[in-house]
């Protein structure tokens, strides 16, 4: 593991993430100070699994973080896991820039939405036709008695 940089990507990392050291510290759950020797490399390094930690939580490519290749964010369109729909998509996404993607998370939101909407509504017009099934359900049994 390469820790010669590491303070600097760690700065990086700050300030992509937009947290001051406590709070970054308290977010990856580490004491404030182990934060405060990496960024002075006062501390030898960081293990895997923090690394890891950071990623899950941050984005940041754990890679990245330990040894300094690649690129700090996390590239998860390169994913085996994804069919290829998700991954075009989530490769667009990638691209785009903060503001483009807070847009986009604002348009998936809206989309949720109104499909729940539209779910709901259908459940209500299945309901409404199954009380007037009911009805005559109940029309009949009484055409029937007399």
């Amino acid at each position: 593991m390469r820790t010669e940089g590491l303070a600097e990507r760690l700065t990086e990392v700050l300030k992509y993430t937009k947290l001051s050291q406590g709070a970054f510290a308290d977010a990856i759950e580490v004491n404030r100070s182990y934060i405060s020797r990496l960024l002075t490399n006062r501390d030898k390094g960081i293990s895997k699994s923090l690394a890891f930690v950071i990623e899950e939580k941050f984005g940041i490519d754990s890679n990245w973080l330990l040894t300094g290749s690649g690129s700090m964010i996390k590239t998860y369109s390169k994913s085996p896991y994804l069919n290829e729909v998700q991954r075009i998509f989530i490769g667009e996404f990638e691209s785009l820039d903060l503001k483009q993607k807070e847009a986009a998370l604002v348009f998936v939101r809206m989309l949720k939405r109104i499909e729940s909407e539209n779910k709901s509504a259908h459940e209500a017009e299945k309901m409404e036709e199954y009380s007037k099934f009911l009805e005559w359900q109940n029309e009949q049994k009484n055409k029937n008695k007399k």
